[in-house]
């Protein structure tokens, strides 16, 4: 695999951990709006949610060090304002 390749291949992967990040940030929203019926239900669904997330963004930071490592200095601002999207 050429590094282009490489680099290309994580960045979908970041990408598509990124997209279900989101998701569930907005599953998130949905459940404090909805005040899902009974506390102990909610407590359930944010803990749930809270592990997912903070599981996501282990993920995406592990694959933020490795895109860096294959992007020129002079792409690194670049790569961190398009991954900011």
């Amino acid at each position: 695999m050429s590094e282009t390749s490489g680099i290309k291949k994580l960045l979908r992967i970041r990408a598509g951990h990124r997209s279900y990040g989101s998701k569930l940030i907005a599953d998130l929203d949905t459940c404090l709006q909805d005040k899902i019926s009974g506390t102990e239900e909610l407590g359930e669904r944010l803990k749930c949610l809270q592990t997912c997330i903070s599981e996501r963004l282990a993920i995406i930071n592990n694959l933020d060090g490795k895109i860096l490592e294959h992007v020129d200095e002079d792409s690194i601002a670049q790569e961190i304002e398009e991954s900011g999207r």
